[in-house]
Protein backbone atom coordinates (compact mmCIF):
# COMPACT_ATOMS: atom_id res chain seq x y z
CA UNK A 1 0.00 0.00 0.00
CA UNK A 2 1.44 3.33 -1.10
CA UNK A 3 0.99 6.34 1.19
CA UNK A 4 1.20 9.85 -0.24
CA UNK A 5 0.74 12.78 2.14
CA UNK A 6 0.36 16.14 0.42
CA UNK A 7 3.53 18.13 1.17
CA UNK A 8 1.56 21.38 1.43
CA UNK A 9 -1.48 21.46 3.66
CA UNK A 10 -4.51 23.40 2.56
CA UNK A 11 -6.80 25.97 4.12
CA UNK A 12 -10.06 25.38 2.23
CA UNK A 13 -11.99 22.13 2.76
CA UNK A 14 -14.60 23.44 0.32
CA UNK A 15 -12.04 23.61 -2.51
CA UNK A 16 -10.71 20.15 -1.65
CA UNK A 17 -14.22 18.66 -1.69
CA UNK A 18 -14.87 20.32 -5.06
CA UNK A 19 -11.75 18.64 -6.40
CA UNK A 20 -12.43 15.20 -4.90
CA UNK A 21 -16.00 15.19 -6.19
CA UNK A 22 -15.09 16.91 -9.46
CA UNK A 23 -13.97 15.62 -12.88
CA UNK A 24 -10.24 15.41 -12.10
CA UNK A 25 -7.54 16.45 -14.53
CA UNK A 26 -6.77 15.04 -17.96
CA UNK A 27 -2.99 15.26 -17.54
CA UNK A 28 -2.74 13.58 -14.16
CA UNK A 29 -0.68 10.43 -13.68
CA UNK A 30 -1.23 9.77 -10.01
CA UNK A 31 -4.94 10.56 -10.03
CA UNK A 32 -7.31 9.40 -12.70
CA UNK A 33 -10.13 11.32 -14.33
CA UNK A 34 -12.87 11.03 -11.72
CA UNK A 35 -15.85 8.96 -12.82
CA UNK A 36 -17.42 7.34 -9.75
CA UNK A 37 -16.95 9.72 -6.82
CA UNK A 38 -18.33 8.28 -3.60
CA UNK A 39 -17.94 8.55 0.14
CA UNK A 40 -16.10 5.57 1.67
CA UNK A 41 -16.28 6.60 5.34
CA UNK A 42 -16.44 9.78 7.40
CA UNK A 43 -16.74 11.37 10.81
CA UNK A 44 -20.33 11.01 11.99
CA UNK A 45 -20.78 14.77 12.43
CA UNK A 46 -20.61 15.34 8.66
CA UNK A 47 -24.00 13.76 8.06
CA UNK A 48 -23.03 11.68 5.01
CA UNK A 49 -23.32 7.93 4.64
CA UNK A 50 -20.87 5.44 3.19
CA UNK A 51 -21.53 4.85 -0.49
CA UNK A 52 -23.12 8.26 -1.12
CA UNK A 53 -22.24 9.50 -4.61
CA UNK A 54 -21.71 13.19 -5.33
CA UNK A 55 -20.74 15.09 -8.45
CA UNK A 56 -19.87 18.76 -8.11
CA UNK A 57 -21.29 19.51 -11.56
CA UNK A 58 -24.72 18.26 -10.37
CA UNK A 59 -24.59 18.50 -6.59
CA UNK A 60 -22.52 21.66 -6.18
CA UNK A 61 -24.53 23.06 -3.28
CA UNK A 62 -24.31 19.76 -1.39
CA UNK A 63 -20.56 19.47 -2.02
CA UNK A 64 -20.01 23.05 -0.79
CA UNK A 65 -22.12 22.37 2.31
CA UNK A 66 -20.08 19.23 2.98
CA UNK A 67 -16.84 21.23 2.81
CA UNK A 68 -18.29 23.82 5.19
CA UNK A 69 -19.32 21.13 7.70
CA UNK A 70 -15.83 19.65 7.47
CA UNK A 71 -14.44 23.13 8.27
CA UNK A 72 -16.82 23.75 11.20
CA UNK A 73 -14.30 23.67 14.09
CA UNK A 74 -11.88 26.02 12.34
CA UNK A 75 -14.62 28.53 11.58
CA UNK A 76 -16.08 28.21 15.09
CA UNK A 77 -12.87 28.65 17.10
CA UNK A 78 -10.63 30.44 14.60
CA UNK A 79 -7.67 28.28 15.65
CA UNK A 80 -4.63 28.99 13.52
CA UNK A 81 -2.59 25.97 12.35
CA UNK A 82 0.79 26.97 10.88
CA UNK A 83 1.10 25.63 7.34
CA UNK A 84 -2.64 25.00 6.92
CA UNK A 85 -5.31 23.09 8.80
CA UNK A 86 -6.40 20.65 6.04
CA UNK A 87 -4.41 17.40 6.09
CA UNK A 88 -4.74 15.42 2.83
CA UNK A 89 -3.46 11.89 2.27
CA UNK A 90 -3.99 9.22 -0.40
CA UNK A 91 -3.71 5.47 0.13
CA UNK A 92 -3.26 3.43 -3.03
CA UNK A 93 -2.64 -0.17 -4.07
CA UNK A 94 -0.27 -1.54 -6.73
CA UNK A 95 -1.82 -1.81 -10.18
CA UNK A 96 -4.27 -4.69 -10.48
CA UNK A 97 -4.97 -5.08 -6.77
CA UNK A 98 -8.35 -4.07 -5.33
CA UNK A 99 -10.31 -3.81 -2.10
CA UNK A 100 -14.06 -3.64 -1.59
CA UNK A 101 -15.60 -0.40 -0.35
CA UNK A 102 -16.17 -2.09 3.01
CA UNK A 103 -12.48 -2.98 3.25
CA UNK A 104 -11.50 0.56 2.25
CA UNK A 105 -13.79 1.90 4.96
CA UNK A 106 -12.04 -0.24 7.56
CA UNK A 107 -8.67 0.99 6.24
CA UNK A 108 -9.82 4.63 6.48
CA UNK A 109 -11.12 4.26 10.05
CA UNK A 110 -7.87 2.55 11.05
CA UNK A 111 -5.78 5.32 9.46
CA UNK A 112 -7.44 8.22 11.29
CA UNK A 113 -7.23 6.27 14.53
CA UNK A 114 -3.54 5.50 13.98
CA UNK A 115 -2.94 9.23 13.44
CA UNK A 116 -4.79 10.13 16.64
CA UNK A 117 -7.53 12.08 14.87
CA UNK A 118 -10.37 10.29 16.70
CA UNK A 119 -11.63 10.44 20.27
CA UNK A 120 -9.98 7.13 21.15
CA UNK A 121 -7.10 8.81 22.98
CA UNK A 122 -9.41 10.87 25.17
CA UNK A 123 -9.14 14.02 23.07
CA UNK A 124 -11.85 15.70 21.01
CA UNK A 125 -12.08 14.21 17.54
CA UNK A 126 -11.31 15.81 14.19
CA UNK A 127 -13.81 15.93 11.34
CA UNK A 128 -12.64 13.79 8.41
CA UNK A 129 -13.85 12.08 5.24
CA UNK A 130 -12.55 9.32 2.94
CA UNK A 131 -13.40 9.53 -0.78
CA UNK A 132 -12.92 7.08 -3.63
CA UNK A 133 -13.12 8.26 -7.23
CA UNK A 134 -11.91 5.37 -9.32
CA UNK A 135 -8.63 3.86 -10.45
CA UNK A 136 -5.68 6.04 -11.42
CA UNK A 137 -4.29 6.18 -14.95
CA UNK A 138 -1.46 3.93 -13.75
CA UNK A 139 -4.00 1.32 -12.61
CA UNK A 140 -3.88 2.08 -8.87
CA UNK A 141 -7.08 1.73 -6.81
CA UNK A 142 -6.94 4.36 -4.08
CA UNK A 143 -8.81 6.54 -1.59
CA UNK A 144 -8.28 10.08 -0.30
CA UNK A 145 -8.42 11.14 3.34
CA UNK A 146 -9.20 14.76 4.18
CA UNK A 147 -8.94 15.87 7.83
CA UNK A 148 -9.59 19.17 9.61
CA UNK A 149 -6.67 19.46 12.06
CA UNK A 150 -8.71 21.67 14.40
CA UNK A 151 -10.40 19.36 16.90
CA UNK A 152 -13.97 19.68 18.06
CA UNK A 153 -12.86 21.65 21.15
CA UNK A 154 -10.65 24.10 19.21
CA UNK A 155 -7.32 22.41 20.03
CA UNK A 156 -4.87 21.38 17.31
CA UNK A 157 -4.20 17.78 16.29
CA UNK A 158 -0.55 16.80 16.06
CA UNK A 159 0.81 15.44 12.78
CA UNK A 160 4.37 15.00 14.03
CA UNK A 161 6.05 12.08 12.21
CA UNK A 162 2.91 11.51 10.14
CA UNK A 163 4.78 9.83 7.27
CA UNK A 164 6.39 7.28 9.56
CA UNK A 165 3.11 6.66 11.38
CA UNK A 166 1.22 6.10 8.13
CA UNK A 167 3.98 3.91 6.71
CA UNK A 168 3.79 1.64 9.76
CA UNK A 169 0.02 1.56 9.45
CA UNK A 170 0.24 0.65 5.74
CA UNK A 171 2.59 -2.21 6.63
CA UNK A 172 0.01 -3.46 9.13
CA UNK A 173 -2.72 -3.36 6.47
CA UNK A 174 -0.51 -5.21 3.98
CA UNK A 175 0.10 -7.95 6.51
CA UNK A 176 -3.53 -8.31 7.59
CA UNK A 177 -5.06 -8.23 4.10
CA UNK A 178 -2.32 -10.15 2.27
CA UNK A 179 -1.48 -7.21 0.01
CA UNK A 180 1.70 -6.68 -1.97
CA UNK A 181 4.49 -5.20 0.13
CA UNK A 182 5.81 -1.84 -1.05
CA UNK A 183 9.58 -2.03 -1.48
CA UNK A 184 11.41 -0.54 1.47
CA UNK A 185 9.12 -2.29 3.95
CA UNK A 186 10.51 -5.73 4.88
CA UNK A 187 13.06 -5.33 2.08
CA UNK A 188 10.67 -6.53 -0.58
CA UNK A 189 7.83 -5.64 -2.84
CA UNK A 190 7.06 -3.48 -5.80
CA UNK A 191 8.55 -0.11 -6.71
CA UNK A 192 6.13 2.39 -8.17
CA UNK A 193 6.83 4.08 -11.49
CA UNK A 194 7.92 7.70 -11.30
CA UNK A 195 6.01 10.50 -13.00
CA UNK A 196 8.92 10.96 -15.44
CA UNK A 197 8.74 7.28 -16.46
CA UNK A 198 4.99 7.47 -17.01
CA UNK A 199 5.31 10.64 -19.09
CA UNK A 200 8.11 9.13 -21.18
CA UNK A 201 6.01 6.01 -21.83
CA UNK A 202 2.97 8.13 -22.74
CA UNK A 203 4.99 10.20 -25.20
CA UNK A 204 6.21 7.09 -27.04
CA UNK A 205 2.94 5.10 -26.74
CA UNK A 206 4.85 2.15 -25.26
CA UNK A 207 4.98 0.53 -21.86
CA UNK A 208 7.48 1.99 -19.36
CA UNK A 209 11.07 0.96 -20.06
CA UNK A 210 11.59 -0.38 -16.55
CA UNK A 211 8.61 -2.73 -16.93
CA UNK A 212 9.91 -4.17 -20.19
CA UNK A 213 13.49 -4.43 -18.93
CA UNK A 214 12.34 -6.30 -15.83
CA UNK A 215 10.49 -8.79 -18.00
CA UNK A 216 13.48 -9.38 -20.29
CA UNK A 217 15.89 -9.82 -17.39
CA UNK A 218 13.47 -12.11 -15.53
CA UNK A 219 13.20 -14.32 -18.59
CA UNK A 220 16.97 -14.56 -18.88
CA UNK A 221 17.27 -15.46 -15.20
CA UNK A 222 14.85 -18.38 -15.37
CA UNK A 223 16.28 -19.69 -18.67
CA UNK A 224 19.88 -19.70 -17.37
CA UNK A 225 21.55 -22.69 -15.75
CA UNK A 226 24.09 -20.57 -13.86
CA UNK A 227 25.26 -17.00 -13.34
CA UNK A 228 27.78 -17.13 -16.19
CA UNK A 229 25.02 -18.02 -18.64
CA UNK A 230 22.83 -15.25 -17.19
CA UNK A 231 25.65 -12.74 -17.76
CA UNK A 232 26.18 -13.91 -21.35
CA UNK A 233 22.47 -13.71 -22.10
CA UNK A 234 22.30 -10.13 -20.81
CA UNK A 235 25.43 -8.97 -22.65
CA UNK A 236 24.37 -10.62 -25.93
CA UNK A 237 20.71 -9.55 -25.97
CA UNK A 238 20.19 -7.28 -28.97
CA UNK A 239 17.30 -5.46 -27.26
CA UNK A 240 19.33 -4.01 -24.43
CA UNK A 241 22.67 -2.78 -23.13
CA UNK A 242 24.14 -4.37 -20.03
CA UNK A 243 27.14 -3.65 -17.82
CA UNK A 244 28.43 -5.26 -14.63
CA UNK A 245 29.38 -3.39 -11.47
CA UNK A 246 32.71 -4.62 -10.22
CA UNK A 247 33.89 -4.42 -6.64
CA UNK A 248 36.43 -1.72 -5.87
CA UNK A 249 39.99 -2.61 -6.76
CA UNK A 250 39.64 -4.24 -10.16
CA UNK A 251 37.60 -6.86 -11.98
CA UNK A 252 37.86 -9.74 -9.57
CA UNK A 253 34.30 -9.67 -8.18
CA UNK A 254 30.91 -8.52 -9.52
CA UNK A 255 28.55 -6.89 -7.04
CA UNK A 256 25.70 -5.83 -9.34
CA UNK A 257 24.62 -4.96 -12.86
CA UNK A 258 22.69 -2.32 -14.80
CA UNK A 259 20.67 -2.59 -18.00
CA UNK A 260 19.07 -0.20 -20.48
CA UNK A 261 16.93 -0.65 -23.56
CA UNK A 262 18.86 -0.08 -26.76
CA UNK A 263 18.06 3.56 -27.60
CA UNK A 264 16.93 4.82 -30.97
CA UNK A 265 18.94 7.34 -32.93
CA UNK A 266 20.82 9.81 -30.75
CA UNK A 267 18.77 9.15 -27.61
CA UNK A 268 20.74 8.38 -24.50
CA UNK A 269 20.12 5.04 -22.78
CA UNK A 270 18.24 5.09 -19.50
CA UNK A 271 20.04 2.75 -17.09
CA UNK A 272 18.48 0.77 -14.25
CA UNK A 273 20.23 -1.32 -11.64
CA UNK A 274 18.87 -4.83 -11.15
CA UNK A 275 17.38 -3.94 -7.77
CA UNK A 276 15.44 -1.09 -9.38
CA UNK A 277 13.75 -3.51 -11.78
CA UNK A 278 12.16 -5.66 -9.09
CA UNK A 279 12.60 -7.15 -5.66
CA UNK A 280 13.75 -10.44 -7.21
CA UNK A 281 16.22 -9.06 -9.76
CA UNK A 282 19.09 -7.60 -7.76
CA UNK A 283 22.23 -9.67 -8.34
CA UNK A 284 22.26 -11.15 -4.79
CA UNK A 285 18.61 -12.22 -5.21
CA UNK A 286 19.16 -13.66 -8.69
CA UNK A 287 22.15 -15.64 -7.42
CA UNK A 288 19.89 -17.61 -5.06
CA UNK A 289 18.57 -19.42 -8.15
CA UNK A 290 21.87 -21.20 -8.75
CA UNK A 291 24.54 -23.07 -6.86
CA UNK A 292 28.23 -22.50 -7.53
CA UNK A 293 30.81 -19.81 -6.84
CA UNK A 294 29.97 -16.33 -8.23
CA UNK A 295 33.69 -15.87 -8.91
CA UNK A 296 33.34 -18.40 -11.74
CA UNK A 297 31.09 -15.95 -13.61
CA UNK A 298 33.45 -12.94 -13.49
CA UNK A 299 34.92 -13.78 -16.89
CA UNK A 300 31.47 -13.96 -18.46
CA UNK A 301 30.52 -10.56 -16.97
CA UNK A 302 33.73 -9.13 -18.44
CA UNK A 303 32.87 -10.50 -21.89
CA UNK A 304 35.48 -13.24 -21.79
CA UNK A 305 35.07 -17.00 -22.01
CA UNK A 306 33.29 -19.49 -24.24
CA UNK A 307 29.65 -19.14 -25.29
CA UNK A 308 27.32 -21.81 -23.91
CA UNK A 309 23.90 -23.28 -24.58
CA UNK A 310 22.35 -19.81 -24.97
CA UNK A 311 23.56 -19.73 -28.60
CA UNK A 312 21.98 -23.05 -29.60
CA UNK A 313 19.09 -23.02 -32.04
CA UNK A 314 16.62 -25.72 -30.99
CA UNK A 315 14.42 -27.59 -33.44
CA UNK A 316 10.70 -26.92 -33.72
CA UNK A 317 10.07 -30.37 -32.22
CA UNK A 318 11.21 -28.96 -28.87
CA UNK A 319 7.86 -27.16 -28.44
CA UNK A 320 5.74 -30.33 -27.93
CA UNK A 321 8.36 -31.76 -25.57
CA UNK A 322 8.29 -28.54 -23.55
CA UNK A 323 4.49 -28.69 -23.43
CA UNK A 324 4.72 -32.22 -22.01
CA UNK A 325 7.14 -30.95 -19.36
CA UNK A 326 4.66 -28.24 -18.35
CA UNK A 327 1.88 -30.81 -18.03
CA UNK A 328 4.14 -33.00 -15.89
CA UNK A 329 5.00 -30.00 -13.72
CA UNK A 330 1.31 -29.24 -13.22
CA UNK A 331 0.69 -32.84 -12.18
CA UNK A 332 3.53 -32.68 -9.65
CA UNK A 333 2.23 -29.43 -8.18
CA UNK A 334 -1.29 -30.80 -7.78
CA UNK A 335 0.05 -34.04 -6.29
CA UNK A 336 2.16 -32.16 -3.76
CA UNK A 337 -0.86 -30.17 -2.61
CA UNK A 338 -0.12 -27.99 0.42
CA UNK A 339 3.52 -27.06 -0.03
CA UNK A 340 5.17 -24.43 2.13
CA UNK A 341 4.86 -20.78 1.10
CA UNK A 342 8.51 -20.54 0.01
CA UNK A 343 8.12 -23.43 -2.44
CA UNK A 344 4.92 -21.97 -3.91
CA UNK A 345 6.71 -18.64 -4.27
CA UNK A 346 9.49 -20.46 -6.14
CA UNK A 347 6.91 -22.05 -8.44
CA UNK A 348 5.43 -18.66 -9.27
CA UNK A 349 8.90 -17.19 -9.83
CA UNK A 350 9.78 -19.86 -12.40
CA UNK A 351 6.40 -19.59 -14.12
CA UNK A 352 6.84 -15.81 -14.28
CA UNK A 353 10.10 -16.35 -16.14
CA UNK A 354 8.45 -18.60 -18.74
CA UNK A 355 5.70 -16.06 -19.41
CA UNK A 356 8.31 -13.28 -19.51
CA UNK A 357 10.18 -15.14 -22.27
CA UNK A 358 6.96 -15.80 -24.19
CA UNK A 359 5.99 -12.13 -23.94
CA UNK A 360 9.43 -10.92 -25.02
CA UNK A 361 9.36 -13.16 -28.09
CA UNK A 362 5.70 -12.91 -29.10
CA UNK A 363 4.66 -9.43 -27.91
CA UNK A 364 7.09 -6.75 -29.18
CA UNK A 365 5.26 -3.97 -27.32
CA UNK A 366 4.08 -5.96 -24.32
CA UNK A 367 0.67 -7.56 -23.92
CA UNK A 368 -1.44 -10.04 -21.94
CA UNK A 369 1.34 -12.62 -21.62
CA UNK A 370 3.58 -9.96 -20.13
CA UNK A 371 0.81 -8.95 -17.75
CA UNK A 372 0.59 -12.53 -16.48
CA UNK A 373 4.38 -12.61 -16.07
CA UNK A 374 4.34 -9.40 -14.04
CA UNK A 375 1.49 -10.59 -11.82
CA UNK A 376 3.25 -13.90 -11.12
CA UNK A 377 6.50 -12.13 -10.31
CA UNK A 378 4.78 -9.77 -7.89
CA UNK A 379 3.05 -12.67 -6.12
CA UNK A 380 6.39 -14.45 -5.69
CA UNK A 381 7.88 -11.54 -3.73
CA UNK A 382 8.01 -12.06 0.04
CA UNK A 383 5.51 -10.43 2.37
CA UNK A 384 5.84 -9.63 6.01
CA UNK A 385 7.20 -12.59 7.97
CA UNK A 386 6.79 -14.94 4.99
CA UNK A 387 9.56 -17.16 3.57
CA UNK A 388 11.36 -16.13 0.42
CA UNK A 389 11.06 -18.05 -2.85
CA UNK A 390 12.90 -21.36 -2.76
CA UNK A 391 14.41 -23.41 -5.57
CA UNK A 392 11.60 -25.93 -6.08
CA UNK A 393 12.47 -29.28 -7.68
CA UNK A 394 8.83 -29.68 -8.67
CA UNK A 395 9.14 -26.84 -11.17
CA UNK A 396 12.81 -27.21 -12.17
CA UNK A 397 11.68 -28.31 -15.63
CA UNK A 398 10.24 -24.84 -16.30
CA UNK A 399 13.80 -23.56 -16.74
CA UNK A 400 14.20 -25.83 -19.74
CA UNK A 401 10.80 -24.69 -20.98
CA UNK A 402 11.95 -21.08 -20.84
CA UNK A 403 15.01 -21.98 -22.90
CA UNK A 404 12.79 -23.65 -25.51
CA UNK A 405 10.47 -20.64 -25.67
CA UNK A 406 13.44 -18.37 -26.33
CA UNK A 407 15.55 -20.52 -28.64
CA UNK A 408 13.38 -23.07 -30.49
CA UNK A 409 12.41 -22.54 -34.11
CA UNK A 410 8.72 -21.98 -34.77
CA UNK A 411 6.78 -23.99 -37.35
CA UNK A 412 3.27 -22.55 -37.27
CA UNK A 413 1.26 -21.41 -34.26
CA UNK A 414 -0.33 -24.68 -33.13
CA UNK A 415 2.62 -25.88 -31.04
CA UNK A 416 3.11 -22.43 -29.51
CA UNK A 417 -0.57 -22.08 -28.58
CA UNK A 418 -0.55 -25.60 -27.09
CA UNK A 419 2.40 -24.65 -24.89
CA UNK A 420 0.75 -21.40 -23.78
CA UNK A 421 -2.46 -23.27 -22.90
CA UNK A 422 -0.43 -25.73 -20.81
CA UNK A 423 1.23 -22.80 -19.01
CA UNK A 424 -2.15 -21.19 -18.29
CA UNK A 425 -3.36 -24.43 -16.72
CA UNK A 426 -0.16 -24.69 -14.68
CA UNK A 427 -0.57 -21.11 -13.45
CA UNK A 428 -4.20 -21.69 -12.58
CA UNK A 429 -3.17 -24.71 -10.51
CA UNK A 430 -0.70 -22.47 -8.68
CA UNK A 431 -3.30 -19.74 -8.28
CA UNK A 432 -5.86 -22.12 -6.82
CA UNK A 433 -3.34 -23.38 -4.27
CA UNK A 434 -2.30 -19.82 -3.46
CA UNK A 435 -5.89 -18.94 -2.63
CA UNK A 436 -5.86 -21.74 -0.06
CA UNK A 437 -2.81 -20.34 1.73
CA UNK A 438 -3.02 -16.56 1.26
CA UNK A 439 -5.69 -13.88 1.39
CA UNK A 440 -7.72 -13.76 -1.82
CA UNK A 441 -6.58 -10.18 -2.54
CA UNK A 442 -3.03 -11.43 -3.05
CA UNK A 443 -3.98 -13.49 -6.13
CA UNK A 444 -6.76 -11.35 -7.61
CA UNK A 445 -4.35 -9.56 -9.94
CA UNK A 446 -3.06 -12.85 -11.33
CA UNK A 447 -6.55 -14.24 -11.90
CA UNK A 448 -7.62 -11.05 -13.69
CA UNK A 449 -4.48 -11.12 -15.87
CA UNK A 450 -5.09 -14.74 -16.91
CA UNK A 451 -8.74 -14.00 -17.69
CA UNK A 452 -7.75 -11.07 -19.91
CA UNK A 453 -5.06 -13.10 -21.64
CA UNK A 454 -7.38 -16.00 -22.43
CA UNK A 455 -9.86 -13.62 -24.07
CA UNK A 456 -7.32 -12.39 -26.64
CA UNK A 457 -7.52 -13.11 -30.40
CA UNK A 458 -5.51 -16.32 -29.86
CA UNK A 459 -8.96 -17.86 -29.20
CA UNK A 460 -8.03 -20.29 -26.47
CA UNK A 461 -10.47 -23.18 -26.04
CA UNK A 462 -13.12 -23.03 -23.36
CA UNK A 463 -11.39 -25.55 -21.10
CA UNK A 464 -8.64 -23.01 -20.40
CA UNK A 465 -11.16 -20.87 -18.54
CA UNK A 466 -12.81 -23.90 -16.91
CA UNK A 467 -9.60 -24.67 -15.07
CA UNK A 468 -10.74 -27.29 -12.50
CA UNK A 469 -11.81 -29.82 -15.14
CA UNK A 470 -8.89 -29.00 -17.42
CA UNK A 471 -6.34 -29.31 -14.65
CA UNK A 472 -7.74 -32.65 -13.50
CA UNK A 473 -7.68 -33.91 -17.09
CA UNK A 474 -4.08 -32.77 -17.45
CA UNK A 475 -3.12 -34.43 -14.17
CA UNK A 476 -4.66 -37.77 -15.15
CA UNK A 477 -3.02 -37.69 -18.57
CA UNK A 478 0.45 -36.82 -17.28
CA UNK A 479 0.75 -38.43 -13.83
CA UNK A 480 2.90 -41.25 -15.19
CA UNK A 481 4.98 -38.77 -17.16
CA UNK A 482 5.55 -36.80 -13.98
CA UNK A 483 6.97 -39.86 -12.27
CA UNK A 484 9.40 -40.44 -15.14
CA UNK A 485 10.34 -36.81 -15.62
CA UNK A 486 13.73 -35.95 -14.15
CA UNK A 487 15.26 -33.39 -16.50
CA UNK A 488 14.25 -30.10 -18.20
CA UNK A 489 12.49 -30.31 -21.54
CA UNK A 490 15.12 -28.33 -23.39
CA UNK A 491 17.86 -30.82 -22.53
CA UNK A 492 15.69 -33.73 -23.74
CA UNK A 493 14.37 -32.22 -26.96
CA UNK A 494 16.99 -30.58 -29.13
CA UNK A 495 17.49 -32.90 -32.12
CA UNK A 496 19.60 -30.38 -34.00
CA UNK A 497 21.94 -29.67 -31.10
CA UNK A 498 25.40 -29.38 -32.65
CA UNK A 499 28.13 -31.77 -31.64
CA UNK A 500 31.34 -30.44 -30.16
CA UNK A 501 31.82 -26.91 -28.83
CA UNK A 502 28.99 -24.41 -29.28
CA UNK A 503 29.24 -21.92 -32.13
CA UNK A 504 30.90 -18.57 -31.67
CA UNK A 505 28.87 -15.95 -29.91
CA UNK A 506 27.34 -13.35 -32.23
CA UNK A 507 28.84 -9.89 -31.85
CA UNK A 508 27.40 -7.68 -29.13
CA UNK A 509 25.51 -4.54 -30.15
CA UNK A 510 27.57 -1.37 -30.29
CA UNK A 511 27.85 0.33 -26.93
CA UNK A 512 26.39 3.80 -26.69
CA UNK A 513 27.63 6.59 -24.52
CA UNK A 514 26.53 6.14 -20.92
CA UNK A 515 23.27 7.68 -19.79
CA UNK A 516 21.86 8.35 -16.34
CA UNK A 517 21.93 5.37 -13.97
CA UNK A 518 18.71 5.20 -11.94
CA UNK A 519 20.04 3.12 -9.08
CA UNK A 520 21.30 -0.30 -8.28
Amino acid sequence: MIVKISPKRGSSPVNLMAYLFGPGQENEHRENVHTDMRVIASDGALGVVAGQRLDVSVDRAEVVALGQRLDFAKRMFGTEVPGGHVWHCSLSLPAGEELTDEQWAAVAHGAVEAMGFTETGGKAGCRWIAVNHGTSSAGNAHIHLAVNLVRGDGTKASIWNDRRTMSKYAAKVERELGLFVVEGRAGAGQRGLSRAELERAASTATEPERVRLARIVRGHAVASADEAEFARRLLDDDQLLARPRFAAGGQTAVTGYSVALLPEGSDRPLWFGGGRLGADLSLPKVRTRWSGDPAEAVGAWAGRGTPGREVRVLAAEAWPAATAEIQATTARLVAFGAMDAGTWAGAMREAAGVFAVLSTRLEPEGGPLGEVADALAALSWPRHESPRARRAKAVAGLRGVAMVCRQASRNGDDATVALIIAMFLCVKAIQRARLATEHAAASKRLLAAVQRATSTPLAFPAEVVDEPAAIEKSVRATRSAAARSTSPAADRAAPNRPAGPPPARPPSPPQRRPGPDLGR
